[in-house]
């Protein structure tokens, strides 16, 4: 009988650690389910204030696409302009518009400048866009495998639980303790 009673206490000891680890493991697990979440917020966050950026630069980009081809289409009107100046033997004329001509390609070549910068910009601002967009896709596969491995921590935590039920009502049958052997089989069925 003592050796039965030494089994019955190392049985009880063992499913109440294996329920007690498993209840750790599912508060971990939780634990990391709302840090990824948190994670996938903030990479939303990121997300839309990178594609706002990434809309206005591309909106000053072509901004800056028309000033070209408009300082373009002048010094091409210029040019004319100066060659028949040339042609008429209208010197001052055509030193004007030379002059002209000077500040259209300085602008042109200013606008060039800050259009090559804000490109560089652009590309930058795209490629954080992907990064954050592979971060997300990351972090939802990580919250997948999450939710995967807590449904199987709370399978096995029922089954350990339903283990102990099941040893509680064993018990309770042997010492003819019908009513909490009702009340055991009862939540062994709701498991």
């Amino acid at each position: 009988e003592l050796k039965r009673a030494e089994k019955i206490n190392s049985i009880e000891t063992e499913l109440y650690s294996h329920c007690f680890e498993q209840l750790e493991q599912l508060n971990q697990i939780r634990k990391q389910a709302e840090e990824i979440q948190s994670n996938l917020s903030v990479a939303k966050v990121d997300l839309s204030k990178n594609t706002k950026e990434s809309t206005k630069l591309k909106e000053v980009e072509l901004n800056l696409r028309a000033r070209i081809d408009s300082a373009n289409k002048k010094e091409e009107q210029f040019e004319e302009k100066k060659q028949i100046a040339v042609k008429g033997r209208d010197f001052k004329a055509a030193a004007q518009i030379q002059a002209s001509l000077k500040e259209i390609r300085e602008e042109r070549d200013s606008i060039q400048t800050e259009l090559s910068s804000m490109s560089g910009s652009l590309q930058a601002i795209e490629a954080s866009i992907l990064k954050s967009l592979n971060d997300q896709n990351l972090l939802l596969v990580e919250q997948q495998n999450i939710e995967t491995k807590m449904l199987k921590t709370q399978i096995e935590y029922f089954e350990l639980l339903r283990k102990r039920l099941a040893y509680d009502l064993h018990r309770a049958l042997r010492s003819s303790d019908f009513e909490n052997a009702e009340i055991l089989q009862l939540e062994i069925n709701e498991i």
